[in-house]
């Protein structure tokens, strides 16, 4: 099956939604009983590495201002 092809704006979008979701992860209770240290590393690699970039898309996506 072939992916459909995706505009800019909805990939940063989609990106926003990622981050998002890793964000919300983050926040659960059962993440820290589940959360392996590599696997904890991994998405706090992750989510605070992306943050500035989700606020920047964010307010991108919000603003329609590229």
């Amino acid at each position: 099956m072939l992916e459909p092809v995706m505009t800019p704006e909805q990939i940063k979008f989609k990106l926003v939604q990622i981050i998002d979701e890793l964000l919300l992860l983050k926040n659960q209770k059962a993440w820290e009983e589940l959360a392996t240290k590599d696997l904890n590393e991994l998405l706090v690699e992750a989510t605070d590495k992306a943050e500035m970039l989700w606020w920047v898309y964010r307010n991108t996506i919000s603003g329609g201002v590229e």
